[in-house]
């Protein structure tokens, strides 16, 4: 039924729970098929909807085992006219073994070639799910685009390890896995990416700094500058690190694959984009933040300058003072403590939330198909939009600007106070109020 505007407020939820920390804890083939799984699952929307995907990743062709070792050819006659240094079938050797060589660099250029036209489709097909979504008013998973990066930067590994010194220059980092220690400088004036990292990373943001210092204690690393940014990845097997480096206070820094712990210290003026697999975040000022948590974490920031993305499939805590813009996306469990949102607010909440905010200005948008609660303190929505289909609770005491909300679980929802023209449509069996 349509709901009407109620006079009589229901007591309000109850106070909001503290944080307590968090727990802390190849291939590129591998990679592109584990997008297409997730492209699937995003355009899948029902059964129905299957065979209609607008997009498919080919996942390329592994690299070829290398040959077996060409066995010992027996010497050939020699020719009374041949002098006596000159053997053929030395000759015919070398030959062979030369020509085996360019058919093993041949078959990992057309394996790399093949990882890059299979990301190239990956790319166009989250770019034309992203479009179909947003047409839709969801949002892009944030795991799909957290592996992509993954994959983006396992190809430009290999492309450079392909190209020699092609536009790149590049260094081995105790190439042994059990590692040593290591500290070196680099010229990387756009900032730090890292890849599969399993230890704890420890950042110091210097407007003194000019150059990138990195600092290894542990597992193997192969690091590489090109293009102005630092690519450190973590040799397949190798024990856990610890790394230390320090960077100017511009430049973005990128970490996809961690398990373990980061910090960063000083103010930021580029992005920190992380992926956790596992582990602790914590870090002090940052212009724009977006992490995913695959598994377990929390993260911890004084304040984001600029827009804040938050996604969760797995267990993770998000606490931040303030922010100007906040998306936060809850697919699995997911506790979020916000102190203040300046302009802007989304939330996908398909799993279990629980979301507390002291003050939300500008427009705030809602999905609400999970359970748990969301709680904020005051603050202007203009708008507000609600959709709420699952169990949970939504509590707004700011002012609603032209409330549209629309209620068909069981869940309930309360706001405070609006202006200009509400409209409330309730046809679930929980409660939905809205006040003058």
């Amino acid at each position: 039924m349509d709901g009407t505007l109620s006079s009589n407020p229901p007591p309000s939820p109850s106070g909001r729970p503290r944080l307590t920390p968090g727990i802390p804890a190849g291939g590129i083939a591998a990679i592109l098929v584990a997008l297409g799984v997730m492209g699937w699952s995003v355009l899948a929307g029902d059964a129905g909807d299957k065979g209609n995907s607008p997009f498919r990743i080919v996942a390329p062709i592994p690299p070829a085992p290398p040959m077996p070792p060409l066995p010992p050819m027996p010497a050939a006659p020699r020719s009374p006219d041949v002098r006596a240094n000159v053997d053929p079938a030395e000759i015919e050797r070398a030959v062979q073994e030369a020509m085996r060589g360019v058919d093993m660099d041949a078959t990992r250029m057309e394996a790399l070639r093949a990882a890059q036209q299979g990301l190239a489709e990956a790319q166009r097909g989250l770019a034309e799910a992203r479009e179909r979504l947003q047409a839709e008013g969801r949002e892009m998973p944030a795991i799909a685009q957290g592996a992509l990066r993954i994959a983006e930067m396992g190809v430009a590994a290999a492309s450079g390890a392909a190209s020699g010194a092609g536009g790149g220059t590049g260094v081995n980092i105790n190439s042994d896995p059990e590692g040593g220690s290591f500290l070196q400088s680099f010229d990387a004036p756009k900032g730090v990416q890292f890849a599969n990292i399993t230890g704890n990373i420890t950042v110091e943001r210097s407007s003194r700094a000019s150059k990138v210092r990195l600092e290894v204690e542990g597992g193997g690393m192969n690091a590489e500058v090109r293009d102005g940014v630092l690519t450190v990845r973590a040799i397949e097997g190798g024990r856990p690190a610890e790394i230390n480096l320090t960077m100017p206070d511009k430049g973005d820094l990128t970490v996809v694959g961690l398990t373990g712990d980061l910090n960063v210290g000083g103010r930021s003026g580029g992005k920190l984009t992380v992926q956790l697999k596992r582990g602790d975040i914590s870090a002090e000022r940052v212009d724009a933040l977006s992490v995913d948590i695959q598994e377990r974490g929390s993260v911890s920031v004084q304040r984001v300058d600029g827009p804040l993305r938050f996604g969760v499939s797995g267990m993770g805590e998000l606490s931040v003072e303030r922010v100007e813009t906040a998306q936060i996306e809850v697919r699995g469990r997911g506790t979020v403590s916000l102190g203040r949102v300046n302009d802007g607010l989304t939330l996908s909440l398909p799993g279990q939330a629980e979301i507390d905010i002291g003050r939300v200005n500008g427009a705030v948008k809602a999905d609400f198909p999970g359970a748990g609660r969301v709680s904020i303190g005051e603050g202007d929505a203009e708008p507000l939009q609600l959709t709420l289909t699952g169990s949970g609770k939504f509590e707004f005491n700011g002012t609603a600007h032209d409330p549209r909300i629309s209620a068909s679980g069981s869940g309930n929802v309360y706001i405070a106070r609006h202006q200009g023209q509400a409209n409330v449509r309730n046809t679930g069996s929980g409660t939905t109020y809205v006040g003058e």
